[in-house]
């Protein structure tokens, strides 16, 4: 017979989280890891284009075409990948991924992902992402910097051509 007076035992402080699995359409995932898998999906994108570019004859333009397209066409399936999986973060329809594809607003929905809060619970797409690892933080400074650090290289190099184009006309 069991005890009705005796208090109820339950683990209300114990959150479960997803499987973390990095290509795949369903589950979540935080900002942090947004940030970091984007800038590293298009790192690996940029080397690989380098690398198989390199390796062709200078005499096949149409093929390093070729190529250019297809490793595009990978990276742009794994960006959308990780948008579709940030959208579910914050509980909105996947299909919003496809504002990725109008300029402008892209760089403004992308910087909207990254800082909109996702839910701290399980939602309508599934449990929340595990917890960063330690070095999560660290990776995400140095995309940042990386980044900032291109944006401040192509706008300075444009800057110093308008001077130079400029310097006789005055």
């Amino acid at each position: 017979m069991s005890n009705f007076y005796k208090s109820p035992q339950s683990q209300l402080g114990k959150t479960e989280y997803a499987n973390l699995q990095i290509v795949a359409l369903s589950g979540r995932i935080g900002r942090l890891r947004f940030l970091v898998y984007s800038f590293f999906l298009g790192l690996l994108g940029l080397a690989a284009e380098q690398v198989l570019s390199n390796l062709l004859p200078f005499d096949l333009l149409l093929m390093d075409s070729a190529v250019d397209w297809s490793v595009g066409g990978v990276t742009l399936i794994g960006a959308l990948i990780l948008t579709i999986r940030r959208l579910q973060d914050v509980e909105h329809h996947p299909l919003l991924c496809l504002i990725m594809f109008l300029p402008i607003i892209n760089l403004l929905f992308w910087l909207y992902l990254l800082l909109a809060p996702g839910s701290e619970f399980a939602n309508s797409y599934g449990l929340p992402p595990p917890p960063n690892p330690p070095g999560m933080g660290w990776l995400a400074a140095l995309a940042i910097l990386c980044t900032a650090g291109v944006f401040l290289l192509f706008f300075g190099s444009i800057f110093a051509l308008l001077m130079f184009f400029t310097a006789g006309s005055w």
